[in-house]
């Protein structure tokens, strides 16, 4: 038997990096829930996987509560200020789930501390750094619950990444 696959909410703007992760989630059947207040520029990228991969599992909402509320997974990127309004709507939505930090390697030392203040700010969920080489498809996954590590190392890897360590 197959295990039910992991809904995972993105928040943050939709760069290179943001768009590459979910392109490789979606084609390994995840259900993507994209959060923004700029739902045109989501419904764009939607289409577009949509397009390429006709049975994509995607939905866009502005509401970050109730799609944090709906997912498994909560993603969130070093280029997303951690605005204490965000956190705080989604902080009661998040608890005892996994919260991951995706950054590039090149912003390793902004994004530990991100990490440290989120989980801060979230005492209740499970806080994972993911940090992206721009160069290709490897990550390195690092945070305190070994569960959640494993967990989001075999999520990327079922997505086509290779998970250079784990920490």
């Amino acid at each position: 038997m197959m295990a039910v696959k992991q809904t995972i909410a993105f928040i943050g703007a939709a760069d290179e990096l943001y768009t590459v992760l979910v392109k490789k989630l979606a084609q390994a059947n995840y259900p993507l829930l994209f959060i923004s207040n700029d739902g045109y520029r989501y419904q764009q990228l939607t289409d577009q996987i949509k397009s390429d991969i006709p049975n994509a599992d995607i939905e866009t909402t502005d509401c970050a509560k109730e799609a944090c509320w709906e997912a498994d997974i909560i993603a969130l990127f070093d280029n997303t200020t951690l605005e204490k309004e965000l956190i705080e709507r989604i902080s009661a939505v998040a608890t005892q789930k996994i919260v991951i930090c995706i950054s590039t390697s090149d912003n390793h030392n902004l994004s530990s501390i991100q990490t440290k203040d989120l989980q801060s700010m979230l005492p209740n969920s499970k806080v994972i750094q993911v940090f992206h080489d721009i160069s290709g498809l490897e990550l390195l996954v690092s945070g305190a619950d070994q569960e959640a590590i494993e967990l989001v190392s075999e999520i990327f890897e079922n997505a086509g990444f290779i998970i250079t360590e784990k920490v």
